[in-house]
């Protein structure tokens, strides 16, 4: 299922063929299969072979956003957030409008400990619960305790966000 967001985070397979017929590839038929090769390869084949089928379509379409967002996918859920920033970076250069590139590329920066870098993607993407969880990792504990207060709101009895937002008082009290 995650696979299919990050498509859909950037447009979907529509979006793709599109961007194909528009820098005038033809009907970009060999680039459309290996793009749906790629799409298949999400569901059926080790990570590694995704993650080269992937690094093959990003040499046909440099400038396709989507095929960006999927190689850093591939990091992701090999849990190598540290390498997932450099393809998240260069999407979001392509196309700055990707609320789930924004999304992947806060929790990459946070997992890797650039917290603060992490922020404005997050605040882009919506995300309350990661964004507090790196304001307080950034030191910013009063505008954490506010965020994670709301995503409590959106997730009642979520116990990894109940876990912070206590962390975050603890550390409004010390402050006192």
């Amino acid at each position: 299922r995650h696979q299919w967001r990050v498509f859909g985070a950037v447009g979907g397979l529509g979006a793709f063929h599109q961007h194909v017929n528009a820098f005038g590839m033809g009907d970009g038929g060999d680039l459309r299969r290996r793009i749906d090769i790629q799409v298949i390869a999400h569901v059926a084949q080790p990570l590694q072979t995704l993650c080269h089928r992937v690094v093959e379509v990003i040499e046909l379409a440099p400038e396709l956003a989507a095929a960006h967002v999927n190689l850093a996918s591939v990091y992701f859920q090999k849990k190598d957030y540290a390498r997932a920033v450099g393809p998240l970076r260069r999407a979001l250069e392509l196309n700055s409008d990707l609320p789930g590139a924004h999304q992947m590329l806060g929790t990459s920066l946070l997992a890797a400990g650039a917290a603060p870098e992490s922020i404005p993607h997050l605040e882009k993407a919506q995300a309350a619960d990661l964004l507090g969880i790196a304001m307080l990792e950034a030191g910013k504990t009063r505008d954490a305790v506010d965020r994670l207060e709301v995503a409590l709101v959106q997730s009642p009895g979520d116990p990894d966000l109940l876990y912070f937002l206590s962390q975050a008082h603890g550390r409004l009290s010390k402050a006192l």
